[in-house]
């Protein structure tokens, strides 16, 4: 399967950067609250980064309109994100299913008449048709989202080890656990599916 997708590779090396990416996009939605319950609601001045990006902001009354302009600003973010995300993700999905595609079919011409009368040219038609975009499914549904995961479970792991190392230590304890109950639950699904 890696195989049928090396020529993909950059763009689903992108779609995992644009789900990675999405992460601390994410993260940032607090920061806006903080505004304004510190410095709207509270008597805190603006943080000194935020006076210093944005020069018009040295105003007192100016502190909801930061919140609200963070708030928009993380919003954009997160659509331009979504929106590079899902534009990479079909791109790549067709072009690894346009691909495939050509390869059974060169593959399904060079197959001896016997093969054909044997099993029907229906069913090869069947499988360029509809097995095919399992190459889709499988990267791009399956090894991209498996590879964010990864990655954000280290990046939790590392977050909180900085933070407690007590905390890190009793959530790499409960993990164990909570793999094989999800282990227990997709066989589960699978055989009701």
């Amino acid at each position: 399967m890696l195989l049928e997708c090396r020529s993909c590779w950059p763009h689903l090396l992108g779609i995992a950067g644009l789900s990675i990416l999405s992460l601390p996009l994410t993260l940032l939605y607090p920061l806006p609250l903080k505004v304004v319950v510190d410095s709207v609601l509270g008597t805190q001045p603006l943080p000194s980064w935020l006076v210093r990006s944005v020069p018009l902001l040295r105003a007192r009354g100016a502190s909801l309109e930061a919140a609200i302009g963070i708030l928009v600003g993380i919003a954009l973010l997160v659509s331009v994100q979504n929106l590079a995300a899902w534009w990479l993700q079909t791109y790549t999905g067709e072009k690894l299913v346009w691909d495939f595609r050509a390869r059974l079919l060169d593959h399904v011409q060079r197959l001896p008449l016997v093969f054909h009368d044997r099993y029907g040219a229906t069913d090869s038609v069947y499988r360029i048709q509809h097995d095919a975009p399992s190459i889709q499914y499988v990267t791009i549904q399956g090894l991209v989202p498996l590879m964010t995961a990864v990655f954000t479970l280290v990046g939790m792991i590392v977050v909180t080890a900085r933070m407690d190392v007590a905390l890190a230590g009793i959530a790499l304890t409960i993990t164990p656990a909570l793999f094989v109950l999800s282990l227990g639950c997709s066989r589960i699904v699978r055989k009701r599916s």
